[in-house]
């Protein structure tokens, strides 16, 4: 028992630390094609593909790929156009995000609008538009947007960003979504009665008596019941632990997630999708790709097995 405990930690370990600051994955779907040939759409489409995949910002899944999960789970991308059929397509592929774009022609020329997608929430991060006169200019103007496309997670950037076309020139002009603030240091009693307020992020400590909430860590947070709403880089400790993303650990009683990158330990784990490790007495989660150790160990959607005690690897 000693030794697979203790083969556990090591792999627990090595995945942590493998999966800090990972580059989300994201699919681009096809172009609408809006009184424009399908033809120039598509030379958009692989054009966009491209320049994001040279941004390095994202892991992109290649469209051979993408096809083939999507035919395997008997789902059709032809007709896919709307907010709600990206987010079904993205929890198929297992993703982070997905950008849907429509080309479209005007009186001025050429009109390319594209939304970034959170899957996990179904909402849109990012609008952008940007218009040319013909399509190769339109191109250089798509691969422009690629480059700029990001989700930050640090400073009191939110990394939001919603760019405009100004004019038939190829200007665009950017402007970025109010900040909340961000914060080195939290302490408190208990939510609100903090030194910064919950929509604040912390990028450094953060120790609050009972109740902990804020928008972010970036760092260590301890509190008896400790939230962040929307991610921890680092180490969130607590009797219980509650965020969107992890890229790091979870130690407390009851930890829940939406997305893991890295490990949760507690007597109650409970994840969306997990790329490493639960170890506790109860692991619980909708995908696996890595280990599971504990009495009882569930994953719904992964390859492998989905209930195993003591043991359990999904792929």
């Amino acid at each position: 028992m000693r030794k697979i405990m203790k083969t556990a930690y090591v792999i627990f370990f090595l995945s942590m630390f493998s999966a800090v600051w990972p580059l989300e994955n994201i699919a681009v779907l096809d172009f609408t094609a809006n009184n424009v040939s399908s033809a120039d759409a598509n030379i958009l489409l692989e054009s966009f593909t491209s320049d994001l995949v040279s941004a390095g910002k994202f892991t992109v899944i290649e469209r051979r790929n993408m096809e083939k999960i999507l035919a395997e789970q008997s789902f059709q991308l032809s007709g896919c156009t709307d907010t709600a059929c990206a987010v079904q397509a993205g929890k198929l592929l297992n993703i982070k995000y997905i950008v849907t774009g429509s080309l479209n022609m005007a009186d001025s020329g050429y009109i390319l609008i594209l939304y970034l997608i959170d899957v996990e929430s179904g909402k849109i991060l990012i609008s952008k538009t940007a218009s040319a006169k013909n399509i190769t200019v339109l191109m250089k103007e798509a691969g422009k947007t690629a480059a700029r496309m990001s989700v930050k997670n640090s400073g009191a950037d939110t990394g939001i960003y919603i760019e405009k076309k100004t004019d038939t020139s190829g200007s665009v002009s950017k402007t970025s979504s109010p900040t909340t603030g961000f914060t080195p240091m939290q302490f408190g009693l208990t939510a609100p009665l903090q030194i910064f307020p919950r929509d604040f992020s912390v990028f450094g400590l953060s120790v609050v008596m009972v109740v902990g909430r804020n928008k972010k860590l970036i760092g260590v947070g301890y509190a008896i019941i400790n939230i962040f709403d929307e991610s921890v880089y680092g180490l969130q400790s607590g009797i219980m632990n509650k965020t969107g993303l992890v890229c790091g650990l979870q130690e407390g009683i009851l930890n829940f997630a939406e997305t893991i990158n890295g490990g949760q330990i507690g007597i109650y784990n409970r994840g969306g999708t997990v790329r490493g490790c639960q170890i506790g007495i109860v692991n619980s989660c909708e995908r696996l790709f890595g280990v599971q150790i504990g009495i009882a160990n569930f994953n719904k959607q992964s390859r492998g097995t989905k209930f195993m005690p003591i043991i359990n690897i999904g792929f």
